[in-house]
């Protein structure tokens, strides 16, 4: 499976000649393959593996780093963190406990938190009193955990669910704040069920929308959403069911019918995941089988407004869903800029993330060896747990867990003009990358959609790390504070070696393999073939 980054063929100029660029000398033997802001819009791809798709073009992605390993070396199914004014706390969940991973090392085992629960399954969101700050987690199958930033509580204060026998007690699958008033979804109905303004618990009542929803299913999810309308900026609650129909209500009493109304009932594709809905910036981004779908995008249905952000990698999206259905997650990273989008185990897809430059949908890129479904952000800092138990750091060395790992990039494939309308062949690959030191890489060539990488096995190491002496990323008791640190700046390198391949469309590319304690921050700039 491959993963893309739109690009553009470079047209340039051959100045100081009356000849059309096409019949220049520079244009007519070269195909030139540039990245970052030099790229154009176009629906031709390029490979990008273990690269971060910035916007000044691709970045190898940091290794990762094993912190702690739990008691029950099991799935963690979920990861989520707690933050107040005065902490932050991580945690991890498998299918049956949650441990505190704060303060754990190799040396120092993870706080078993709870235990005995039905499912690893947890949303969570966070409510805030002027005493404290609350972290609400929700499974379907048991009572809601509520933390407080010193212990857990199962259900306190305790929830009542108005005209409801505790015979048969109502499970919430998840939950959120929308106007100082808490949410709730009960699990496999229609029905929502909220609390009264400022309160932690007590009466909650039921507000049922299965006249409302007529594609079936059940409720799955909700969310407050601002958004700007013809009056300005406005706060709506957003149901979302299983099949995908949303239904936006306005208003702040869901008691009166005056003043909480239903404003609009859209469709989008299935959801899946109910960690697959994530905040981004002034939106709220859905991962659905249309693909990654925005809500601002729903609201302007204009020309080209409805294409999910997910179209530059729409044939690996769809791929993905047929292998593993739901149980997708979305985070987002803000430091490095970048959405993740992550699966639970399969076998096809146990290593990968799909990753997404926020400010431009026309960057992805893939991440492998990242065995994990369920990723964290503390800190600014990546953490993420594996499928056997473990908690890692990621981007944070030169290799994962003192293994090396390639990092893969292909170019678009561009169509080399011949006059004669024969074959052209590749015969020179040239390449530009900004770094520290000089890295060891090898550069190939591609015809005709071919997307294979060659072999390549001689490690890069960054011997003169930039983060040595960097405050929350250098190496304790090893790391030394430099007097160059701030003025060191990275070098241009370019890169030529001889390449062979025939085709009608050909590409560039080149294999690096990341090894080492710190991380080897290099950058591709620009990239051409030599053509016969």
């Amino acid at each position: 499976m491959s993963y893309l980054m739109k690009n553009r063929y470079h047209n340039q100029k051959n100045i100081g000649t009356e000849q059309s660029s096409f019949f220049s000398r520079e244009q007519h033997n070269f195909l030139h393959f540039p990245v970052g802001t030099q790229q154009l819009e176009d629906n031709i791809s390029c490979v990008l593996r273990n690269f971060w798709p910035t916007s000044n073009g691709p970045s190898i992605r940091g290794g990762c780093r094993r912190i702690c390993t739990l008691n029950h070396r099991s799935n963690i199914i979920s990861a989520f963190s707690y933050c107040s004014s005065s902490q932050q706390r991580i945690f991890l969940a498998n299918h049956r406990e949650i441990y505190d991973v704060t303060n754990a090392s190799l040396m120092q085992p993870a706080i078993r938190c709870l235990s005995g629960m039905q499912s690893g399954d947890w949303s969570t969101f966070h409510y805030t009193t002027p005493e404290k700050t609350f972290l609400i987690a929700l499974n379907g199958q048991d009572e809601r955990q509520i933390y407080d930033g010193n212990d857990w509580k199962s259900d306190y204060p305790p929830i009542v669910c108005e005209g409801h026998s505790d015979i048969n007690p109502i499970y919430f699958s998840y939950g959120w704040l929308f106007k100082n008033r808490q949410w709730y979804i009960a699990a496999d109905s229609m029905d929502a069920w909220y609390l009264p303004v400022r309160s932690l618990g007590g009466v909650a009542k039921v507000f049922p929308l299965g006249g409302v929803m007529q594609a079936g299913g059940s409720l799955f999810a909700g969310f407050s959403w601002s958004t700007e309308s013809g009056d300005g900026l406005s706060t709506l609650c957003v149901f979302l069911s299983t099949l995908g129909e949303v239904a936006v209500y306005g208003g702040d009493n869901p008691d009166s019918i005056d003043s909480f109304a239903l404003k609009a009932i859209y469709h989008i594709g299935r959801p899946l995941g109910k960690k697959a809905i994530i905040f981004v910036k002034n939106d709220v981004w859905i991962a659905t089988t249309n693909g990654l779908i925005s809500m601002k995008n729903i609201l302007l249905q204009g020309e080209g407004a409805n294409l999910p952000l997910s179209s530059a990698i729409q044939e690996e999206w769809n791929q993905a869903i047929m292998e593993v259905p739901t149980g997708w997650s979305l985070t987002l990273w803000e430091k490095r800029n970048m959405l993740l989008v992550s699966c639970p185990q399969h076998s096809l897809l146990s290593s990968k993330t799909l990753v997404m430059n926020v400010d431009n949908n026309n960057y992805w890129a893939s991440l492998h060896n990242w065995f994990t479904q369920s990723y964290v952000i503390a800190n600014d800092n990546l953490f993420f747990g594996d499928y056997e138990g473990s908690f890692w750091q990621g981007d944070i060395s030169g290799s994962d867990d003192n293994r090396p790992f390639q990092a893969i990039y292909l170019s678009p494939f561009r169509e080399s003009y011949s006059y004669l309308g024969v074959k052209r062949k590749a015969c020179q690959a040239h390449i530009s990358l900004q770094a520290y030191q000089r890295p060891y890489l090898k550069l190939f060539s591609r015809s005709d959609y071919d997307k294979s990488y060659p072999d390549f096995f001689k490690e890069t190491v960054n011997a003169n790390p930039i983060n040595s002496g960097l405050w929350d990323n250098s190496i304790w008791d090893e790391s030394q504070w430099t007097d160059n640190f701030f003025i060191r700046k990275k070098k241009l390198f370019n890169f030529s070696q001889n390449v062979v391949a025939y085709g009608n469309f050909l590409a560039v590319g080149c294999v690096i393999v990341s090894s080492g304690k710190f991380i080897n921050d290099i950058q591709i700039n620009n990239s051409k073939l030599l053509v016969e």
